[in-house]
């Protein structure tokens, strides 16, 4: 029986690189097959969204399943009660709930001794008052559950703070420094490969490995080493966002599944290996390849042109001839409808491109950028009900 490998989320390049490494794939979705999908190459059942166990029984049975991990943010829960109803091992319940709900987060931060900011959860429902009192100004208020920065708020004045937080929500101190990230593949509660991304423009351009000074950078990886075993993480890949401020590190957030925004694709192309795979081989406790250096840096420019219509798009030939460019996806037709972008995962398009020096990698990147030439009109009101 040949062994397989379940995906608590999708992410195709993650069944891709399954795929290659002889597993079959099966797939746990709270969303149906899209029309697009290739349905045919992998077992697909969808739950609820509530309790995903009866599905994942009646999706494995037959199946030898090697591991069970989870490919997106919403994933991470699931996955743990997947593992415990299967009998693999992995990320616990206990340990997933605090890598999903950023109040059980932060509270395992500060019983681990970590500097992060000062929050207060929305399960008591408190009031603008007690917020205030509590937090001040600037806050920022963004979901419990969720990833990317959707639906996030910076409430700068105490009118933008709500009368009532909702218990889904969650209310911090604004952190002011300069945020980065590190991603880790962890084994034993180590973490044996890690980089780390510069946020050039955050949410919109990434340049990995980030060329910090050397003793700067020891100081974040042993940051990071500590918020994880703190989490208490023993394998799979970690994403870690943290703030350089004026005094010192400062706790961000953390994900115990591989991270978005391109971040895996630049480790390929940056470090030469395949993160998807070390990832797979470690959660199904297989040897991971050793570190390796760096041999140039790789970078991401997302573009996305506002909410409305596409009226014309042009320039992405121009982009994609740009020297140092890999690739320039673009999503984006005329006529094609857009929302406003609420996250990280929402873009018209984007750059990759490589080079051997940071520097002359953004000026790639944004020379790329400046070629595309997008023009909206408004979107026409929505049919009266």
């Amino acid at each position: 029986m040949a062994e397989s490998i379940l995906f608590v989320g999708k992410r195709p390049e993650a069944i891709q690189a399954a795929r290659r490494l002889g597993f079959t794939v099966l797939l746990l979705s709270e969303k149906g097959p899209r029309r697009a999908d290739p349905v045919d190459d992998f077992r697909l059942a969808v739950f609820d969204g509530s309790d995903p166990t009866p599905a994942a029984r009646e999706l494995a049975h037959g199946h030898a399943v090697r591991a069970v991990l989870a490919g997106t943010e919403r994933g991470v829960e699931a996955a743990a009660w997947v593992r415990e109803a299967l009998g693999l091992p992995g990320l616990s319940r206990t340990v997933a709930a605090c890598f999903s709900d950023k109040a059980a987060m932060r509270a395992a931060a500060h019983r681990a001794g970590i500097p992060c900011a000062t929050f207060v959860s929305g399960a008591s429902r408190p009031n603008r008052e007690t917020l205030l009192a509590a937090i001040g100004l600037p806050m920022v208020i963004k979901d419990r559950r969720g990833s990317g920065g959707r639906n996030m708020i910076i409430a700068r004045t105490p009118d933008e703070v709500p009368e009532s937080l909702p218990a889904h929500r969650l209310a911090e101190s604004f952190v002011s420094g300069v945020e980065l990230s590190v991603e880790s593949t962890v084994v034993r509660g180590e973490p044996v490969f890690t980089n780390c991304t510069e946020y050039v423009i955050p949410r919109w351009c990434n340049v990995l490995p980030h060329s910090m000074p050397l003793a700067q950078e020891a100081e974040v990886l042993a940051f990071n080493r500590r918020v994880l075993q703190g989490l208490g993480l023993e394998r799979g890949f970690a994403h870690l966002e943290l703030f350089l401020t004026a005094d010192g590190i400062r706790f961000g957030e953390v994900a115990a599944r591989p991270p978005g925004g391109r971040i895996m694709e630049l480790i390929g192309l940056a470090y030469g290996r395949d993160p998807w795979g070390d990832w797979i081989r470690d959660e199904c406790g297989d040897p991971v390849d050793p570190p390796t250096p760096a041999t140039r840096f790789a970078g991401m420019r997302v573009f996305h042109p506002g909410p409305g219509v596409v009226k014309s798009l042009r320039g992405v030939r121009a982009a994609r001839e740009v020297p140092g460019v890999v690739r320039v996806s673009n999503f984006l037709r005329k006529g094609k409808a857009v929302g406003p972008r609420l996250g990280v995962s929402q873009e018209g398009g984007h750059i990759v491109a490589t080079d051997s020096d940071p520097e002359a990698l953004k000026s790639t990147l944004e020379k790329a950028y400046s070629c595309i030439r997008i023009t909206l009109e408004e979107a026409p009101d929505p049919p009266a009900a």
